[in-house]
């Protein structure tokens, strides 16, 4: 009874307190997620999708990469541009996952062509650039994804803002300044 006590208590701190802003960021990467899948489920049917989901558990995701880069290739996804931007942010999030950070790169600033202040395309190239030492970019990367439109929350413009600030005060991270189970998602 206790142990769920103390876990309530730490859950409601890290949702409600100084982290509420990173909880919103990963939910806004969620619902990436769960775009791209509905753009697979359309374009290849339940069975691929299956293995798209499957193969997110392998250290070595193949059949991931290669839907996402078929997908690009197709005349009607590259004319939609909502669809080939949630691609390509996919994509480039399956480069880093194989350790090619400068192809990751490569696709985020494709998808940023097309989106020039989306947050979570911005943030990712931040977190790149940092892990590659670049903290000039790293900033003002975070500083285009403030921009988003769709930030409706104080406490996500905050979170940012402490993002741009320990990059400014500490340099840049070779790791993502994301807490625990985050780190094995890039």
């Amino acid at each position: 009874m206790i142990c769920l006590l103390i876990d309530q208590v730490i859950i409601y701190r890290l949702f409600w307190g100084d982290r509420q802003g990173d909880f919103e960021y990963k939910y806004r990467e969620v619902i990436l997620e769960k775009r791209i899948s509905r753009v697979i489920i359309q374009k290849y049917g339940v069975f691929k999708y299956f293995q798209y989901y499957i193969d997110q558990f392998n250290q070595i995701g193949y059949s991931q990469k290669t839907i996402c880069l078929n997908l690009l290739k197709d005349e009607k996804i590259s004319q939609d541009y909502a669809k080939k931007f949630i691609i390509l942010l996919k994509t480039s999030d399956l480069f880093v996952k194989d350790g090619d950070n400068t192809s990751a790169i490569q696709y985020l600033k494709h998808a940023i062509n097309i989106k020039p202040t989306d947050l979570v395309a911005n943030y990712r190239l931040a977190v790149l650039y940092e892990s590659i030492g670049d903290r000039e970019k790293a900033i003002e990367h975070y500083l285009k994804g403030m921009r988003d439109s769709l930030i409706n929350s104080d406490r996500l413009r905050r979170y940012i803002k402490s993002q741009i600030k320990r990059v400014e005060t500490k340099g840049p991270m070779k790791k993502p300044p994301m807490l625990g189970l985050r780190y094995m998602s890039w």
